[in-house]
């Protein structure tokens, strides 16, 4: 001052809006967080750099110590050993039909199913989702992928409950089949067994019964025998065609 005494200048400042804006992101992030935490399926971000940016809980549980940031998803999902080492060397590869690799092309969601060892060390089949990140309209390169979004769906419970309705599907269409096969049969069998037994009563009445007689009885049996033919053909012909289709 004019004395010569040093001065202090307090500057007071109302941060209240920033101080809410900043409760407001954190709640914010713990609401995703909770969310993120608590889903069924796995969730990180890869930069493109094939790079673990974050990720979720689940992830963290199925791969344990494997999962830390920044290490390539490659090495992760044990992607092929030579794109791995590739990569660990700074080369910017893929393994064939990558769905990161797509995504990062083309700005869309690609999907692939996937053979995964799990920390409980069994083979798991997974859904891999990529979702592209791309930049905002205020930025520079407009619609550019900046990153990824993986997400990992263990399908392996769900791919066994549905063989096992196919099977009981096959099951339940094989029984039917053979029902009405049964049926199909059942009558030339009921005729030829009727003809079979008035032919015989007729042996046992005569020792010479007619010739014309005895033809037509004959005819009448060899008649539904042809019928139980075709019925055998038509059924292997239609067996034949469902496993040519199957194959």
């Amino acid at each position: 001052d004019e004395q010569g005494q040093p001065c202090i200048l307090t500057v007071g400042f109302d941060i209240t809006p920033t101080v809410r804006l900043q409760r407001a992101l954190e709640l914010s992030e713990q609401s995703y967080r909770a969310i993120t935490d608590n889903l069924t399926i796995g969730v990180a971000l890869i930069d493109t750099k094939m790079r673990i940016k974050a990720g979720n809980i689940r992830l963290s549980q199925w791969f344990a110590q494997e999962f830390r940031l920044n290490r390539s998803i490659c090495e992760i999902l044990r992607c092929d050993e030579q794109v791995v080492a590739a990569r660990l060397r700074g080369e910017d590869v893929f393994c064939r039909d990558c769905p990161f690799q797509a995504s990062l092309e083309d700005g869309n969601g690609h999907e692939k199913e996937l053979e995964i060892s799990f920390e409980d060390g069994k083979e798991h089949t997974a859904r891999l989702v990529t979702c592209p990140v791309k930049s905002s309209k205020s930025q520079r390169n407009k619609g550019e992928v900046r990153a990824l979004i993986m997400l990992l769906e263990d399908i392996t419970t769900r791919l066994l409950v549905n063989q096992q309705l196919q099977r009981a599907r096959k099951l339940e269409a094989m029984s039917t089949l053979a029902g009405g096969i049964a049926h199909e049969i059942n009558q030339p069998l009921s005729a030829l067994h009727l003809y079979a037994s008035g032919l015989k009563m007729l042996l046992d009445k005569s020792d010479s019964p007619p010739r014309e007689l005895l033809r037509e009885r004959i005819d009448l049996i060899l008649e539904q025998a042809k019928k139980i033919s075709e019925i055998t053909q038509h059924m292997r012909s239609m067996a034949i065609q469902s496993a040519t289709v199957h194959e």
